[in-house]
């Protein structure tokens, strides 16, 4: 990356009057990484926008993970969408079953047009989970999608499992190619097994898509 570039998004993110264009600067920093760029996003966690705040702490995630998570861990209970959407990112980033409950806990207070973020953060962080929890949480959403009138689960469900299954469904080809090149053979039976938990996962969302478009045909 250029250095004139940078320096150029480095004072965006600082002065911008504009905060869509503050948060914007700070994720691209988050993604180059800069040397001087973790004090730009450390000075951001403090922007007088949610917005531009919560994208500073998905950006110190690639910086400083355990510093990020120490935080979300305070923001767990903010009401801003922007605040929650993030410590959502920082959970699914560390892909950790201890935040399941957070998640799950975010899908039960979720009102109106935040039930759809809920719900796509939710299918993010069961795809980073192993398949027990992960077809828990498949089920979970089929339920509430089956069970919840008035709300959006019906109608917008299809489209986080379908996440979901093409997420495992490329982990299993993966594998596979893994497998194949594989020449200690002694590893192939737990491959193996991996990959029939993949199945077994891929299986379970294409049943519960059916299911739940089902449902909205109703």
């Amino acid at each position: 990356m250029p250095a004139k570039l940078m320096n150029e998004v480095l004072l965006l993110a600082e002065r911008d009057p504009k905060s869509a264009v503050r948060g914007t600067a700070i994720d691209k920093i988050g993604g180059w990484k800069p040397k001087d760029g973790e004090a730009v996003v450390r000075q951001a966690l403090g922007d007088s926008s949610y917005y531009v705040a919560g994208r500073a702490l998905v950006a110190l995630s690639k910086y400083n993970q355990p510093d990020a998570l120490a935080l979300a861990k305070k923001w767990e209970n903010e009401t801003s969408g922007e605040i929650t959407n993030a410590v959502a990112e920082v959970y699914v980033r560390d892909g950790n079953v201890a935040y399941l409950s957070w998640f799950e806990k975010r899908l039960d207070n979720a009102k109106g047009g935040a039930q759809i973020g809920a719900l796509y953060s939710y299918a993010n962080f069961l795809t980073k989970m192993e398949m027990p929890v992960a077809l828990s949480g498949i089920e979970n959403i089929r339920v509430r999608a089956l069970n919840y009138r008035g709300g959006v689960y019906s109608h917008y469900a299809a489209g986080p499992l379908k996440r979901i299954g093409s997420t495992f469904k490329n982990k299993s080809d993966m594998l596979l190619k893994t497998m194949k090149a594989e020449k200690d053979k002694s590893k192939l039976p737990a491959l193996q097994d991996k990959l029939a938990d993949y199945s077994e996962i891929i299986n379970a969302v294409n049943a519960a898509v059916q299911s739940v478009e089902q449902k909205g045909e109703e």
